[in-house]
């Protein structure tokens, strides 16, 4: 098995801070490189000042013939049909870790980790999924990359308030 870190840069408000359950960014293109990956781990990162125990949900699709989940740092209001027709894979969620050296170090970087699975006290509270979910592109994909799935973030804890628009990565370690 090979393995891979996937960065992808997203677009987020830099203007207005964000509310519990708003689009944190739109459907983004992630490039696999592979047909199909699984998920070992998973981050964001980006300039905002460390919000405790902040969570993210990261939404993968197969497709974004559906649409946005909604328009960015605004509530979340895609139809039933419009998410079907993205083809949903399935979500991961992130949560910053108002604890770590990093934020010490980096007081003005909001850093989120995966917490599927985790059995920690904090991870425990927002957690459930899985360990292994997996990527696939769709089988009529033909965007720019050999393979890919999209990616939309919610913002579903904590009130980021990032300072610019285009300065968020998310960070994927896929196995292969």
């Amino acid at each position: 098995m090979a393995h891979d870190i996937i960065e992808v840069t997203v677009a987020v408000d830099g203007d207005t801070a964000y509310s519990p359950n708003d689009v944190l960014f739109q459907m983004t293109e992630v490039p696999l490189p592979a047909r199909a990956c699984k998920i070992v781990d998973a981050y964001f990162e980006g300039a905002a000042p460390g919000v405790q125990n902040h969570l993210i949900s990261l939404y993968f699709f197969k497709s974004n013939t559906g649409g946005e989940l909604g328009p960015l740092n605004s509530a979340a209001n895609i139809t039933a049909d419009n998410f079907a027709s993205n083809k949903f894979i399935g979500s991961v969620q992130l949560l910053s870790d108002s604890d770590s050296a990093l934020e010490n170090v980096v007081p003005t970087m909001l850093v989120a980790r995966r917490i599927n699975g985790l059995a920690g006290s904090t991870g425990a509270t927002f957690g459930g999924g899985t360990n292994d979910m997996v990527l696939k592109g769709d089988v009529d994909y033909d965007g720019p990359t050999q393979h890919g799935v999209y990616v939309s973030g919610l913002n579903v804890v904590g009130i980021p308030d990032f300072v610019s628009d285009k300065n968020c990565k998310v960070i994927l370690h896929v196995e292969y």
